[in-house]
């Protein structure tokens, strides 16, 4: 985070923290935690929807957890790894 960054709500304010969904420097009293993660009022607000709407649970858990894309992007390195290899000694 910027250290001369200011509260995008308030700015008067130095910034504290950075929401998790929207990127903008908020300070303390524009933040909230939710699952772990600060997000300011308005993306707070989204993310409860979400939480609180069955058809839309599955977008949440995508948005908390990205554990699927990274054992993906481990899989095609040790691929990769594995074909240069095998090309190296040939």
């Amino acid at each position: 985070m910027d250290v001369n960054a200011a509260c995008y709500n308030h700015p008067d304010r130095p910034a504290t923290n950075g929401c998790w969904r929207c990127q903008q420097f908020i300070c303390n009293d524009c933040s909230t935690t939710l699952f772990g993660k600060t997000y300011c009022k308005k993306c707070a607000g989204e993310v409860s929807k979400i939480s609180h709407n069955p058809d839309k649970s599955n977008l949440l858990q995508r948005e908390i957890n990205s554990r699927p894309l990274m054992v993906a992007i481990i899989i095609i390195t040790i691929l990769i790894a594995a074909v240069e290899i095998y090309i190296m000694t040939r």
